[in-house]
């Protein structure tokens, strides 16, 4: 991670960036879209580790507005996690039945998936194979991880 913030720094020296456990979540300001700061940092990466990495920007706005938006405010949000997609989700909706138990609820919402594991997330069939049942390139994080993110961005 510390790789990952200096890379950053020096794309964008005026502020700081600042990173949250070891899961490639990286909190920091520059102007451009989302589709432009995600190629720059990931052009990056390649360039420094030959890491060929997808990056997905998201402005403070629209993150919190996502989590915001999570369908499941459960005692355990360790069991939910969002899955943020790079384009709008194409749901194979016959993997997903072949896929799901009845212990697993999904809810798409724009460009986010929320799914709730109540057995447990490595328990599930269905979380391991998200990204052929969303049919787009995804990144996932936890309830939890999603909640500090908002928490560190507002801060």
């Amino acid at each position: 991670m510390a790789h990952l913030r200096a890379i950053a720094d020096q794309l964008w020296p005026d502020c700081p960036s600042r990173t949250y456990i070891a899961s490639g979540n990286l909190i920091f300001h520059a102007d451009g879209t989302g589709i432009e700061l995600g190629n720059r940092l990931a052009a990056e990466i390649q360039a420094n580790f030959g890491l060929v990495v997808p990056v997905l920007v998201l402005k403070t706005s629209e993150f919190a507005a996502q989590v915001c938006g999570c369908p499941f405010d459960m005692h355990e949000p360790k069991h939910v996690h969002g899955y943020f997609c790079f384009d709008k989700p194409r749901i194979d909706a016959d993997l997903l039945s072949g896929l799901a138990t009845s212990s697993d609820t999904l809810s798409v919402t724009d460009q986010v998936i929320w799914l709730h594991t109540a057995n447990g997330f490595s328990k599930s069939k269905l979380a391991e194979k998200m990204t052929r049942v969303a049919g787009v390139e995804l990144t996932a994080r936890n309830l939890n991880t999603c909640r500090k993110l908002v928490e560190m961005l507002d801060g």
